[in-house]
C-alpha cells in the first residue's frame, strides 16, 4: 500500500458523503435520480439536526492526517453536472445554507449524458453561476468511461485531461475527482494523486485513503438515511462490503459491460434493467 494514498489504518471517515445526480419530479424518473421534495426534506433534516457543510477536499484532509472530521459535518456532491443541478438544487442548497460539490464530464459541458439516459447537462455558464454562489467544482473526467478498463495512457488523459479543461475554461483549481460509475483501483487512485488532485470520491472498496472517501446513496427511506449520518457508518459498511464483496447498492451507477458480436441465431439480449418478454 502506497503512503502517500492511504490514511492511518486506524480512523475511519467519520462524515457522510453524500452522492446525488439527477433531481427531478419522482424519484428514479432518470436513473439515479432522486424527487425534488425529498431532497428539500432531507436538507430540512440535516439543517434541524444541526449539520454543516464539508468539502472533499476538507474530509479528505482529515483522514490524511489522522484527525477526526467536525462533529455533525456532511459531505454533499452532485456527479455528472445535469442542468437541474443549478436550476433546482442551487436554490436549495442555498435556501437551507448548505454548499456542494459538483462532479463535470468535461468533455460533455452543455450537452446531453450519453453515459446512461440522455438528459440534458449544464454547461459552462451554469457552471460559473454555480460558482458564483459559493459551491465547488470537481472533475469527473472527460467523457464518463470506466477508468479501470482503460490504459495508463487514457486514465492520464481523463483524469489530468479533465482537470486542464475545467480550470482553464472557469479559472478555479480543480481540486478533487469523482471516479466515474465509482470504479477504481489503486491505479486509478495513482494517476489521480500524480495529477496533483487532493481528494477522490469513490465507493467503499478502497478504504481509509483521501483519494476513495466513501459516498453513499441519499435515495433511501429515511431509517436507513438517519443511519448514514452516523460517524461511524462508513467504517461499518466497508466492513459488511469486505465481507459480502461485488454487490452493487440500490441506486448506485453501473458501468455498461462490453459484449462481444452477436452469434447468429442467438437470441437478443435484452438492455440492462429491462426484463425479457419471453420466459
Amino acid at each position: 500500500m502506497t503512503g502517500h494514498l492511504d490514511g492511518p489504518s486506524w480512523p475511519y471517515q467519520q462524515a457522510p458523503v453524500f452522492m446525488y445526480h439527477r433531481l427531478t419530479a419522482r424519484t428514479a424518473e432518470h436513473p439515479f435520480s432522486l424527487a425534488v421534495a425529498r431532497f428539500r426534506r432531507q436538507l430540512g433534516l440535516l439543517r434541524r439536526l444541526g449539520y454543516r457543510s464539508l468539502s472533499p477536499v476538507a474530509l479528505a484532509d482529515a483522514v490524511r492526517r489522522g484527525r477526526p472530521a467536525p462533529p455533525r459535518s456532511v459531505v454533499i456532491t452532485f456527479d455528472d453536472g445535469y442542468a437541474e443541478t443549478v436550476t433546482v438544487a442551487l436554490p436549495l442548497l442555498q435556501e437551507f445554507r448548505f454548499t456542494a460539490t459538483c462532479y463535470l464530464v468535461a468533455g460533455a459541458m452543455g450537452r446531453r449524458s450519453d453515459w446512461t439516459e440522455p438528459a440534458p447537462l449544464m454547461d459552462w455558464a451554469g457552471a460559473r453561476t454555480w460558482l458564483a454562489a459559493g459551491m465547488e467544482i470537481g472533475s469527473h473526467s472527460i467523457g464518463h468511461p470506466d477508468l479501470t478498463r482503460l490504459d495508463d495512457a487514457r486514465v492520464l488523459e481523463e483524469v489530468a485531461g479533465s482537470r486542464r479543461r475545467i480550470e482553464d475554461r472557469l479559472g478555479v483549481a480543480v481540486a478533487s475527482f469523482a471516479y466515474p460509475f465509482n470504479r477504481v483501483d489503486r491505479r486509478v487512485m495513482d494517476a489521480v494523486a500524480a495529477a496533483g488532485y487532493a481528494a477522490g470520491c469513490a465507493d467503499a472498496e478502497i478504504y481509509g485513503s483521501p483519494y476513495a472517501l466513501s459516498r453513499t446513496n441519499p435515495a433511501c427511506s429515511w431509517g436507513w438515511f438517519t443511519l448514514q449520518l452516523l460517524r461511524a457508518y462508513p467504517a461499518l459498511r466497508h466492513a459488511y462490503r469486505a465481507v459480502i464483496p461485488g454487490r452493487t447498492p440500490r441506486g448506485a451507477e453501473r458501468a455498461p459491460v462490453p459484449r462481444g458480436p452477436r452469434r447468429p441465431g442467438a437470441p437478443r439480449r435484452a438492455a440492462p434493467g429491462v426484463r425479457s418478454a419471453r420466459r
